[in-house]
């Protein structure tokens, strides 16, 4: 199937974009239902409330292509002590005739939801920046959900940037919820954080308008991931 299928200006969905996200799906979960309880998160009485939840959840990961995608079989894909992740669909994305993807349904069992969940992700054999410059911007794609996390830049990855730049774009991407790790990282990271130049002009926009981040919310992003560490959930609220 098409790319355009799912991503163009035309098509209004509610977007969740994971940069960097390797085989890590536990966003999935977090954004799994409307009222999640999330049994490790340090506030645990508390309800998650999102009024809306993603239509399809994009990855994307440099590291993966064609040849090396290790998910082509319908199965367990992963599993812990409360949950356990199937994939129950698999196609090719393609753009112009190129496989730049894969189109996964992945079915959820958890003792955190209610019932069985069944998420749509979009994984993308693509390089960040370039994804967001050329695909989310230049398609004026809304990101109702962003998951910055666990970036190459600050795990030593080895990449230019880090994505924390992103987060200067909120206002712009009309993002409502946001999951960052950027409370632990080393200052000397944060005070650093450098703009790519095809995307400074997109920072002086009206329509990136000012951002208030609300509603921290403290968990363990796990360990289904290599990133070991805290992990905080914010709404995100348009400025005036």
């Amino acid at each position: 199937m098409q790319l355009s299928n799912f991503i163009n200006e035309n098509k209004k969905n509610n977007l969740a974009w994971y940069p960097s996200s390797g085989l890590d799906f536990r966003d999935l979960l977090v954004f799994g239902q409307e009222n999640f309880i999330y049994n490790k998160n340090a506030f645990a009485n508390e309800i998650i409330n999102f009024p809306y939840l993603p239509t399809y959840f994009i990855h994307t990961d440099s590291a993966y292509n064609n040849d090396n995608w290790p998910i082509n079989n319908l199965g367990k894909l992963y599993s812990d002590e409360v949950s356990k992740y199937f994939v129950i669909e698999v196609e090719n994305i393609t753009n112009n005739d190129e496989i730049v993807g894969k189109y996964l349904i992945i079915e959820i069992e958890s003792d955190l939801l209610k019932s069985k969940i069944k998420q749509k992700v979009i994984f993308l054999f693509s390089e960040n920046i370039s994804f967001f410059n050329d695909t989310i911007l230049k398609n004026k794609l809304q990101i109702s959900f962003l998951i910055n996390i666990r970036d190459g830049f600050s795990e030593n990855g080895g990449a230019k940037y880090s994505l924390k730049f992103l987060e200067f774009y909120l206002g712009l991407l009309k993002t409502k919820y946001l999951i960052s790790d950027n409370f632990g990282r080393k200052p000397e990271i944060l005070n650093n954080i450098e703009f790519p130049n095809s995307m400074k002009k997109y920072f002086h926009l009206k329509e990136n308008y000012p951002v208030v981040l609300q509603g921290v919310k403290e968990f363990n992003w796990s360990d289904f991931g290599l990133f070991q560490g805290d992990a905080f959930l914010m709404e995100v609220h348009r400025f005036e």
